[in-house]
Order: C-alpha cells, then sequence, then structure tokens
C-alpha cells in the first residue's frame, strides 16, 4: 500500500465517521463561521449563468447551493465528497435544484478532465 493509499483510506475512515457526522450535525453552525472565508472564493470564481462547475470537497454543500443559484437553472453543478454523512446533509440542501448533482468519491481518485466542468473550485475547511 502506498503512503497516498493509506492516507486516503484514514480519510474515508475519518470522514466517513465522527468527523464527518459532526460536520453534518453542526452544519448551520460551521455555515455562519464558515461565511466570511466563502465569500472570497465566490467572488473570485466570477460566477455566470450558463457555467458547469465542479465542486471538489462539497461537504455539507453551502458553497454548491450557492454556486446552483449563480449559474441559474441554465448551468450545472456537480459537487463531489468523501463523506456519506455530509452528502446527505448537501442532498436535503440541494433538493429541487434538477441543475445539481452530488457523487461520493475521492477527488484524488476522479478524473478532472471527465468531469466536463468549465470551473473548478474546491475549498479546504
Amino acid at each position: 500500500m502506498t503512503p497516498a493509499h493509506s492516507f486516503n483510506q484514514e480519510q474515508r475512515a475519518r470522514w466517513n465517521g465522527v468527523d464527518g457526522e459532526f460536520w453534518a450535525r453542526h452544519q448551520d453552525r460551521l455555515d455562519r463561521i464558515l461565511t466570511p472565508l466563502n465569500d472570497p472564493l465566490l467572488s473570485f470564481a466570477e460566477l455566470e449563468p450558463g457555467l458547469s462547475v465542479l465542486d471538489v470537497g462539497c461537504g455539507c454543500g453551502a458553497i454548491t447551493l450557492e454556486i446552483v443559484r449563480s449559474v441559474g437553472p441554465s448551468g450545472r453543478v456537480t459537487g463531489i465528497d468523501i463523506s456519506e454523512p455530509m452528502l446527505g446533509r448537501a442532498q436535503e440542501r440541494l433538493r429541487g435544484f434538477s441543475n445539481a448533482s452530488l457523487r461520493l468519491g475521492d477527488a484524488a481518485e476522479l478524473p478532472l478532465d471527465a468531469a466536463g466542468a468549465g470551473l473548478i473550485v474546491s475549498v479546504s475547511e
């Protein structure tokens, strides 16, 4: 097993266990705390209607939701995260947005060129 593979397994265990459950459970409070950090990313991304965006490490979907609103119905947003508990929370938040989809997966193993996105965003919190 390579060090990278071992690291990824540790991350899967962490984010599908206590850490992922904590973030999903406290999503409202964490969103309020992190909004000042997220706003500069959204501004820098220069989102516009019709854009296709990949949100890597989308977590509970706070930024994904803002992106979906910015790109409008003609845009498309895909969120990917390694955490099932956090993706479950993101799924609840994105219900009703037909231009949004979520994928459970490890971004380190995702062929990003196959995503077909015009923009890739990622925030490590």
